[in-house]
């Protein structure tokens, strides 16, 4: 089990949100800091690096997520995003890396990715 991670979930689909957080908080010990549903909550937030990693959904209404990963990455380029998305295309994947997040789950495969990205991303610290 990972120790005390600290995660700040984004995602404007609340029973998807919530599902996702029970098994952050039963499975992986997680303490969620943070539970918004758009980017304008999380630009809200002044202190990013109160989070070990943002759980960010791709696409919300006012923004997209790469481009807000980019505005984030700005202002603390040490937060860790990992990009929560439906397309599962190996190029789409490239793009997310070199835009800035350090990993991507695709929603389709959580169970299945989710554990593996988050030890990938706490080992690095």
């Amino acid at each position: 089990m990972l120790s005390n991670i600290k995660i700040i979930l984004v995602d404007e689909n609340i029973p998807f949100r919530q599902a996702l957080k029970a098994i952050l908080v039963k499975e992986f010990n997680a303490s969620i800091i943070g539970e918004l549903e758009s980017i304008n909550d999380l630009q809200q937030i002044q202190n990013y690096s109160v989070a070990d990693i943002i759980l960010l959904d791709l696409v919300l209404p006012e923004i997209n997520g790469i481009k807000q990963t980019i505005n984030v990455l700005k202002q603390d380029s040490a937060i860790k995003i990992i990009a929560l998305t439906s397309y599962n295309e190996s190029i789409y994947h490239n793009n997310l890396l070199e835009s800035g997040f350090v990993g991507c789950i695709y929603k389709d495969e959580l169970f299945n990715q989710l554990s593996s990205e988050l030890k990938k991303i706490t080992r690095k610290n």
